[in-house]
């Protein structure tokens, strides 16, 4: 899916509306739990970026933080698992937290946050133990459904 991205300027006060229809497949994703963690120089060099910090996920604030809490355990896919299960388990759904500036770091240290938060956070620990994770609008991952 393409994104796009446009910009507007008016005088007058004025209302966006949007409607949209999501396809699903409706089928979990693909687990693949003997997955390895590569080496960063096997990478391939455009997933690089995706190491890097971004004004969501501070990864200079959380790295020491996510190396003590996943460093010692599993690698490749159990690490991030592990990682998902750490969010799912510390971080509670809380709508009323929901803020345009709220970090990673914020949703750690409040351990509260809304979907985005619960994304950010799991998204940035895989940064900090060099995994180049890309958001994506499913969170399966995080959330576990029935």
């Amino acid at each position: 899916m393409e994104q796009m991205c446009a910009g507007l300027l008016s005088r007058r006060a004025f209302a966006f509306e949007n409607d949209a229809i999501m396809v699903d497949g409706g089928l979990p994703d693909i687990q693949v739990p003997d997955a390895r963690q590569h080496a960063i120089h096997e990478l391939p060099t455009d997933t690089l970026l995706y190491l890097l910090g971004s004004r969501y996920c501070e990864i200079e604030k959380l790295t020491e933080i996510a190396w003590a809490t996943f460093g010692h355990g599993p690698t490749g896919w159990g690490r991030v698992q592990a990682i998902c299960d750490w969010v799912h388990s510390h971080v509670k759904f809380a709508h009323e937290s929901a803020r345009c500036d709220r970090t990673a770091y914020d949703t750690f240290l409040d351990q509260r946050g809304v979907c985005r938060d619960f994304t950010h956070l799991a998204i940035t620990f895989c940064r900090c133990m060099a995994f180049p994770p890309v958001m994506r609008q499913d969170i399966s991952a995080i959330f576990k459904y029935p």
